[in-house]
């Protein structure tokens, strides 16, 4: 049988869930990062989602990028004027970090006081995704058109995997437009999954829109990006179960209803590992390696020893140079001595010959 546990960002070291690897080491597959990108409802993945500009009007500080499989992390910043979350605390949230549980809310790496979210930070910077009307708070993420939401509009990838025997469980991603092309590439790449289009998700009349709150089994990114099953319903996580306000308490995780007994866990596992490490993260500034500060350094050597060496054999070239200006200085100046000095004689004798004239005549 199995038996549904939840993993957080607190228990990623533990690998005693068969079925629901949170904990499992987070490894790119080969070959570097994903190929999702931006793409319009109704088209199928493709292209690059690496060091993607979410664009001018989300507050993001200018030069900042997301990836797929990016580590995530560096420092917390403020949203600038242009988002529509001015002066709210954003990213730092790392890869590490990315995992929440079936709980709208779970997941954030800080600022989760309370049970609804309408105020936390934006640690992954993505908004959250409301996922039903007055859920938690979720409305104040919903009426932002796709150059507003950081990736996008929110869209939906019905997961199919025909490759894979005894796997007839539906499974739906949902998340921003971006994530959920990139999150579905890595998913036909590793776990066979099926390549599909995406489809628009609106959820604020809450009649007709799948994935529905109970259905989640697993949310990510601090509730930006979550994974349901369509046979699943988690009542604990029903709108009709939800705390009145932020400062009441919502059941417990032990309320969860478990998971159907039937699923392939083996499936799900995957499912759930690729997600966690492709969905897109705000790219880490850059930090040389100390294999690349050695080359930087032997690079600089390297250079000042040239310029060293070529002062010194520009200076030996111009020796003969200088030897000739200095000779022809001398001679120069030993002419103009002897013209001076001739001209000082002729001097000297007109006087003495008007001298001599002047005392003969007397």
């Amino acid at each position: 049988m199995y038996t549904h546990r939840h993993a957080d960002s607190s228990d990623l070291g533990d690998t005693s869930h068969p079925g629901f690897p949170g904990a499992m080491s987070i490894f790119p597959r080969k070959g570097g990062g994903g190929r999702g990108s931006s793409h319009s409802s109704g088209s199928k993945g493709g292209g690059s989602s690496s060091h993607v500009q979410l664009g001018s009007h989300t507050g993001m500080p200018s030069g900042k990028t997301v990836s797929a499989y990016s580590a995530g992390g560096g420092k917390s910043f403020t949203l600038g004027s242009s988002s529509p979350f001015s002066g709210r605390l954003a990213g730092g949230g790392t890869r590490s970090q990315v995992f929440g549980n079936s709980r709208y809310g779970s997941g954030y790496p800080y600022g989760s006081y309370g049970t609804y979210i309408d105020d936390r930070p934006l640690p992954y910077v993505f908004y959250p995704v409301p996922i039903y009307p007055n859920y938690y708070g979720s409305d104040t993420y919903t009426n932002f058109n796709e150059t507003q939401r950081p990736g996008g509009n929110i869209t939906i990838a019905v997961l199919r995997a025909p490759s894979l025997p005894n796997t007839t469980e539906i499974y739906r991603i949902v998340g921003d437009q971006l994530s959920t092309s990139a999150v579905l590439d890595a998913l036909v790449t590793d776990c066979n999954v099926q390549n599909t289009t995406l489809s628009p998700f609106n959820a604020s009349d809450g009649t007709d829109s799948w994935p529905l709150p109970e259905q989640i089994v697993q949310w990510y990114r601090a509730s930006s990006f979550g994974l349901s099953l369509d046979s699943y319903n988690n009542t604990a996580a029903l709108p009709s179960n939800m705390p009145p306000s932020n400062d009441s308490l919502s059941p417990p995780l032990s309320d969860d209803t478990p998971l159907p007994t039937d699923l392939n866990t083996t499936y799900l596992s995957c499912l759930n590992k690729t997600i966690g490490a492709s969905v897109p993260l705000v790219d880490p500034p850059y930090k040389p390696s100390a294999a690349m500060i050695v080359l930087f350094v032997f690079a600089g050597i390297v250079i000042l020893w040239c310029a060293v060496a070529a002062i010194y054999n520009f200076a030996l070239a111009c020796v003969p140079l200088l030897e000739l200006m200095g000779d022809l200085w001398s001679a120069i100046d030993h002419w103009l001595w002897k013209i001076r000095d001739k001209h000082r004689r002729r001097q000297y004798s007109t006087v003495e010959e008007t001298d001599w004239e002047v005392g003969a005549g007397s």
